[in-house]
């Protein structure tokens, strides 16, 4: 219901790691005669596990980074990625790096207050997209609980971001 009435298809909320993900298709997966595993392998080779309720597993050595949790193994159309800003009051992102496609969306959903979303790296801003509308992004605005910031990817590469408040707060999306 709440990835429908955000707009984006075949999602479901992950609460364990606070964000939407793309489901897998129904029909992947599993066996005929119900004698399944319950998960099958990722389409990246990189240990991620599918479970037959859709949700993408991570590997058990993906630390912080949900980069393999965060590739969907099926994909229609463009899709929407959520990070978390300032999670349970920490300084950082979470997941810290999300790959997506180009053309995905990442929205930015803000639990913790005063932070930014900055793109460049080494505190250095370089311009590409800021919060919270990609304006003035040499001297960004912080935004506080609720506040949500969108920027689609249009060119495959890395692109590192940045609390401008925090400088441990980092993060990366990788657009391919």
């Amino acid at each position: 219901m709440l990835a429908a009435a955000m707009g984006m298809g075949a999602c479901s909320f992950a609460p364990e790691y606070g964000v939407l993900r793309p489901a897998a298709s129904p029909d992947a997966g599993g066996s005929a005669d119900g004698a399944s595993s319950g998960h099958r392998p990722d389409a990246s080779g990189d240990g991620a596990s599918v479970a037959e309720d859709g949700y993408i597993d991570a590997p058990p050595d993906a630390g912080t980074s949900q980069d393999a949790a965060m590739t969907p193994d099926t994909a229609t159309g463009p899709m929407t990625w959520t990070v978390i800003v300032g999670p349970n009051g920490t300084h950082s992102f979470s997941p810290a790096t999300v790959s997506i496609r180009v053309g995905d969306t990442v929205h930015w959903v803000w639990q913790g207050s005063g932070h930014t979303v900055t793109s460049g790296s080494g505190g250095v801003p370089d311009g590409a997209f800021c919060s919270p509308s990609d304006t003035s992004c040499g001297s960004p605005v912080t935004s506080d609980v609720g506040a949500t910031y969108d920027h689609v990817f249009t060119t495959a590469g890395t692109f590192a971001y940045f609390c401008t408040q925090h400088s441990q707060m980092t993060g990366s999306i990788v657009a391919q």
